[in-house]
């Protein structure tokens, strides 16, 4: 049974690692959460390795540079950064599997959408971009702009499949909670209608246990045990626990699920908690409203 937590501190002591999800526990997308701030702060000056986890398209880098804006220090707040974005390019760079092989060496991707208009996660690959779908060898889409959805492209995911035509989703988010509580739709809502049109696909980043095992490696730690795992989406971050078989789990009430696990003075309501873990199937170690010390 998922037991609430007020804070780390009541939790966090067993665990020399943690992995810990950005948008949604560290910040909304636009701002540092300070709660946040302080419980990392916190957890470094305790000796234990933070490495951030995220179904971002960005690569590290500019995922880097983006946390710093926020007022997140490498070192001081957490050690590491992996993203499904760069998850992405180290299998364009060298394909092992069956989805990848299948693209030619160089190949020519149409970009269906992007959140901010930014590929820079293609940046030093061999591959090319372009706006006509019969000169594509495949597809990319890394996120929604605003005011788009995911049946704005029914009609050219239909083109695409006439075509057989692999789809890149770096980035498994289906929902993205925005800083005044309004859900965004993501990415992976399109790759997975591209699916149901019979459509290869391949989605990276979290609930995939691939991901993880960098986190792993980056931390030095073999055992998956050693690691508390931080989110606020029930299905990609807890169930991404539960398939990387991490310690232990938290669900950050906050984020994606706010309207669902929130009582009026933005705590973890009991009873709809244990309602939405049931109705999931998914269940976390523990819950807490927001990330905080």
């Amino acid at each position: 049974m998922t037991k609430i937590a007020t804070g780390l501190s009541e939790i966090a002591e067993p665990f020399p690692a943690l992995i810990v999800d950005q948008w949604g526990v560290m910040h909304n997308g636009y701002r540092a959460c300070p709660e946040a701030l302080r419980a990392l702060l916190e957890i470094k000056r305790q000796g234990k390795c933070v490495v951030t986890l995220s179904n971002s398209s960005k690569p590290r880098r500019l995922a880097q540079e983006m946390l710093k804006d926020l007022g997140f220090e490498q070192g001081m707040h957490y050690d590491h950064i992996v993203t499904s974005g760069a998850d992405m390019r180290d299998h364009l760079r060298k394909p092992c599997d069956a989805f990848y092989r299948s693209l030619p060496k160089h190949p020519r991707l149409f970009v269906l959408s992007t959140y901010d208009g930014d590929l820079a996660l293609l940046d030093g690959l061999s591959c090319s971009t372009t706006h006509d779908l019969e000169q594509a060898d495949g597809m990319i889409i890394t996120g929604l702009r605003e005011g788009e959805s995911p049946e704005d492209f029914h009609d050219l995911l239909d083109r695409a499949r006439a075509r057989d035509l692999a789809l890149i989703c770096p980035n498994a988010d289906r929902w993205v909670a925005m800083p005044n509580g309004r859900l965004h739709p993501c990415a992976a809502l399109v790759a997975e209608a591209y699916a149901e049109r019979g459509g290869r696909i391949r989605l990276h980043g979290k609930p995939d246990a691939h991901i993880y095992y960098s986190c792993f490696r980056l931390a030095e730690r073999e055992n998956s045990e050693d690691f508390l795992a931080i989110g606020d989406s029930l299905n990609n971050d807890i169930g991404g626990a539960v398939n990387a078989k991490c310690g232990a789990s938290v669900l950050i009430a906050s984020g994606i699920h706010r309207a669902d696990l929130l009582d009026g003075g933005g705590e973890v309501d009991a009873r709809k908690l244990d309602a939405l873990v049931e109705k999931t199937g998914i269940e976390p170690t523990y819950a807490m409203a927001k990330l905080r010390w």
